[in-house]
């Protein structure tokens, strides 16, 4: 079960009702990579995903967190919540919303999920990896590194979704029972000044003594019912109001305080390690997950010292995980000790990727999120591991998100050396009032920035975005062919350097007119496209037409949409399906 669309209204950083489409033209799931600046929206839409399948938002069913940025969009107004509906591959929907209402009683408002179940298809283990999961591994202590993963694995036959721990739950109930303690001290405060005493000469609140002072002190004697008769009547005195209204509200903010501790002691509870079945069911999907981590971890890795790397599940406490590195020399150690920070991040990556792999045993469907996991790993480290990723899951759908266009590109190439069928979203402005921006582009379409233009009429845009087209095909085709430039990963042309050696390949084959005519046009990409001045004011629409439509049909020739290959120097694409004569 893939997702297809997801529909997002006035969540996070998406005020307005937006979708969001993870299929190709034929209505097909597919792998889609999300590309913008950090703050375009990027998280926003993992987010919802997450949100919307799983009732989650960064593995916490907390909708309120004063560490996050808002669920809600600011820019709406907040009662009217947030509403997410994804489109799935059976053709399904899953509908899962936020609604904010005011709680007369508690005078706050409140939030609730409309559903707080998990989706059936991904109720084993989260379909999201970020960072901050990296990060969380590398400071949680040994000793208790197995409770981390109880959050990791939501439901499966022995246990259900409640008792997945939630260490940011219990944050914020804490954070909301010191609020709650604040305030009470300020109406303790107000309480002295209005009977004129000391505010230590009043009695603890969870006293006998309180109860006696509240009666004794304030009320004069009288009972709560005694003086709420009293009051009703107009007969009541000598008592003063003010002190009795202010002793009822430090007693109900002690209730609030009350449940909030009782709220957090059923959680830990819940989740404690006395909770046999919740620690079996962590070790088996440990057990179970880290089977390969050698064979996949030595075919990324350039180290050639490794031997072993081995699981260790419950030997130093009931809790406890480590991973332990057996060397070629046959020492045995900790993976901190020999490994750099690019390494350990795979061996974390590979882990948690593992548990997710193994949650498909158990029902879930083949869905896996990377919210710009790989941004901050050693170059080396994420091709080789992304390009192990997209073999081993080969059939599962794949969304990427990435803030680097040479990240973007080598992702590209990665997915379409795997033949990995996959789509792009590009967010390329966004605002507060309304949201990302969007441009989709497909893998198996990638001239489509340039038939949309076409589709404007505009001769400025045309000759632009086929002159941008033209750079990306020289760009393409220089790392192919047998040119004048001798080509190197990451290096820097431009189409003027690029284009008379690829013009010069396609000579003495039958591109040789075609790339003639693209060559007679080429001035209107400066002229027209690039630059402004007068003259080019002049140039006819059937010549700007006519460039552009000469690109597209040189593209055609060039790229193969099955091997999602480019010419060689054999004039062959890589399937060989495309052949030039």
């Amino acid at each position: 079960m893939k997702i297809k669309k997801l529909e997002i209204e006035s969540f996070r950083g998406i005020p307005n009702k937006q979708t969001f489409s993870f299929e190709n033209k034929s209505g097909k799931p597919i792998s889609t990579l999300i590309f913008g600046d950090n703050g375009s929206g990027k998280s926003s839409i993992i987010d919802a995903l997450e949100f919307n399948l799983q009732g989650k938002i960064e593995r916490s069913d907390s909708i309120k967190n004063q560490f996050r940025a808002s669920v809600l969009s600011l820019k709406n107004h907040i009662k009217k919540g947030a509403k997410t509906k994804s489109y799935l591959e059976n053709n399904s929907c899953n509908e899962r919303n936020i609604n904010v209402s005011f709680d007369e009683d508690k005078q706050k408002l409140k939030f609730e999920k409309s559903n707080k179940s998990l989706h059936p298809n991904f109720q084993i283990a989260p379909i999201a990896l970020r960072r901050n999961d990296i990060i969380s591994y590398s400071t949680t202590p040994v000793q208790n590194k197995q409770i981390l993963f109880w959050k990791f694995i939501y439901n499966s036959s022995s246990n259900d979704n409640e008792n997945s721990i939630d260490n940011v739950l219990i944050q914020n109930l804490d954070t909301e029972r010191i609020e709650l303690k604040s305030k009470r001290r300020i109406e303790f405060e107000n309480l002295a000044k209005s009977l004129k005493t000391e505010i230590n000469n009043i009695p603890k609140i969870n006293t006998n003594e309180y109860e006696a002072f509240v009666k004794n002190k304030i009320r004069k004697g009288l009972t709560n019912k005694q003086y709420n008769s009293l009051k009703q009547s107009g007969k009541l005195r000598g008592v003063n109001e003010k002190a009795v209204s202010i002793s009822s509200y430090i007693s109900q903010i002690t209730k609030e305080i009350r449940d909030i501790e009782a709220k957090i002691k059923n959680v830990k509870s819940i989740n404690s390690s006395s909770k046999e079945s919740k620690k079996n069911e962590v070790k088996k999907f440990l057990s179970q997950a880290s089977k390969h981590l050698t064979i996949a971890f030595k075919s990324i890795s350039t180290v050639d010292f490794i031997k072993d790397i081995e699981v260790l599940i419950g030997e130093l406490t009931e809790v406890s995980f480590e991973i332990k590195v057996t060397l070629q020399n046959g020492k045995t150690v900790s993976p901190s000790s020999v490994f750099s920070e690019a390494n350990l991040d795979l061996l974390i990556l590979l882990l948690y990727t593992s548990i997710i792999k193994e949650s498909n045993k158990y029902g879930q469907s083949k869905l896996l999120i990377l919210d710009d996991v790989l941004q901050s790993v050693d170059s080396t480290i994420r091709l080789n591991f992304l390009d192990y990723l997209v073999k081993e899951y080969s059939d599962w759908q794949l969304i990427i998100s990435a803030h680097d266009r040479l990240w973007l590109n080598q992702i590209r190439s990665i997915f379409r050396r795997n033949s990995h069928v996959f789509k792009e979203i590009e967010i390329y402005r966004w605002n507060f009032s309304t949201g990302p921006q969007i441009f989709e582009l497909g893998n198996d379409n990638n001239n489509n920035a340039l038939q949309i233009a076409l589709n404007t009429k505009n001769t400025q845009i045309i000759a632009s975005q086929a002159g941008l087209f033209l750079e990306t095909i020289c760009n393409k085709l220089s790392m192919n062919l047998n040119t004048s430039i001798q080509r190197k990963i990451e290096d820097k042309y431009t189409m003027g350097d690029l284009w008379p050696g690829i013009k010069k390949h396609f000579k003495k084959t039958e591109l040789r007119e075609l790339t003639e005519e693209i060559d007679k046009l080429l001035h209107i990409r400066n002229l027209l496209g690039a630059h402004y001045n007068e003259w080019s004011i002049s140039l006819s629409t059937h010549e700007v037409l006519s460039f552009a439509k000469n690109i597209l049909e040189f593209y055609e020739k060039t790229f193969c949409p099955n091997c999602q290959s480019w010419l060689r120097r054999n004039n062959f694409c890589e399937c060989k399906r495309l052949e030039l004569k």
